[in-house]
């Protein structure tokens, strides 16, 4: 009997222990940039590419700004996306409310389909900075990220309007510094932004109920 029962629920054993594959938004392969912003002119540079190749989103275009806003004269940001990477720099006098921003715009589309949360992967960070998420156009939540708090940068779709989720076109991140250590000029580099799966438990179940009842049907024979 235990030899009859130990292949179907190995299997989900296994299954249960996988781990579900990401859905990867931007892997930063397609080259972006440098742009440099610097005052006293305060006005925001922007580059837009139009259905970049192999980004995870439908016929998504991608657009990379940059703007100093209220800063010092010397305020400046550089941000590029180049190596697989998506890098910001950030002056030591920038004014907090500068920002390098990330924005897709893409054909509607159901992002609740393809995971359950946001990753964005840091590669590396020399100050504390801060991601503002925007779905649809609109401020959805913050995330902080503290040097040597945590690796990566995780916002769960469960702060997200689900109707904004069901008929998303935009998905913008803007990074900021703004409680960064006097003196230091923050650079961050991210490697990917990715959907994290939920792991398919419904399937899981009925896979673990279909083995039980094949199990029993081998006993009775």
């Amino acid at each position: 009997m235990k030899t009859k029962l130990s292949a179907p629920f190995l299997a989900v054993d296994l299954l249960l222990g996988g781990n579900a594959q990401a859905d990867f938004i931007d892997t930063f392969s397609v080259i972006q940039g440098p742009l440099f912003a610097f005052n006293p002119s305060n006005n925001p540079l922007t580059d837009t590419q139009n259905a970049v190749a192999g980004l995870g989103l439908p016929n998504a275009n991608r657009t990379l700004s940059a703007d100093v806003l209220n800063s010092p004269v010397t305020g400046a940001i550089n941000t590029s996306i180049s190596g697989g990477n998506f890098n910001v720099a950030i002056g030591t006098t920038t004014d907090s409310t500068s920002f390098a921003k990330l924005e897709y715009t893409f054909p509607s589309f159901n992002l609740a389909t393809v995971g359950t949360a946001f990753a964005l992967h840091v590669l590396n960070a020399d100050d504390d900075f801060r991601v503002a998420w925007y779905l649809n156009n609109v401020l959805t939540v913050t995330t902080d990220w503290t040097v040597g708090s945590n690796f990566d940068v995780i916002e769960s779709f469960s702060q997200f309007n689900p109707a904004a989720l069901a008929a998303a076109t935009q998905l913008t991140l803007e990074i900021s510094a703004p409680d960064r250590t006097p003196g230091n000029s923050p650079s961050i580099s991210f490697s990917s932004l990715e959907t994290i799966p939920e792991p398919g438990t419904l399937s899981l179940m009925a896979l673990g109920l279909a083995g039980f009842g094949w199990s029993r049907r081998k006993s009775t024979n």
